[in-house]
């Protein structure tokens, strides 16, 4: 069971969305799929008023609306080779590891983890409009 550290939230026990689900909550339709990122495969609930002044179509941090982004958050990075990479992080270093660790247990503290990103379109999923 893996649970977040200070949230406690078993993540098992979360809804699966594909990315092609999450990329629908990238802000174009506020009304109908709320502001939705991914970060380590996660998926948070960034529609809150803090989130959509960093989030929303806009905003500086809008192009991490409706993916995974796990590299460049976890680099704190806005540079297009890291955004284009999205969630990989295979050649991570170590301390840029702890970062990501970090950097996921900051995202799941301040936003709702709302579902679990899988990979295709055969994973199990849920409706998590």
């Amino acid at each position: 069971m893996k649970t977040t550290s200070t949230t406690n939230i078993d993540l098992s026990t979360l809804p699966r969305m594909t990315p092609l689900e999450l990329e629908l909550h990238n802000g174009d339709h506020p009304n109908e799929y709320p502001l939705r990122l991914a970060i380590d495969g996660i998926v948070v609930d960034v529609d809150t008023v803090e989130g959509n002044r960093f989030y929303a179509v806009g905003q500086n941090y809008h192009v991490f609306a409706g993916g995974d982004y796990t590299r460049a958050l976890a680099l704190g990075s806005l540079d297009q080779t890291d955004v284009s990479m999205k969630a990989f992080v295979d050649d991570f270093t170590t301390p840029q590891r702890k970062e990501l660790l970090d950097r996921v247990q900051f995202y799941v503290d301040k936003y709702v983890p709302v579902a679990i990103l899988c990979p295709s379109e055969r994973c199990n999923k849920y409706d998590v409009k």
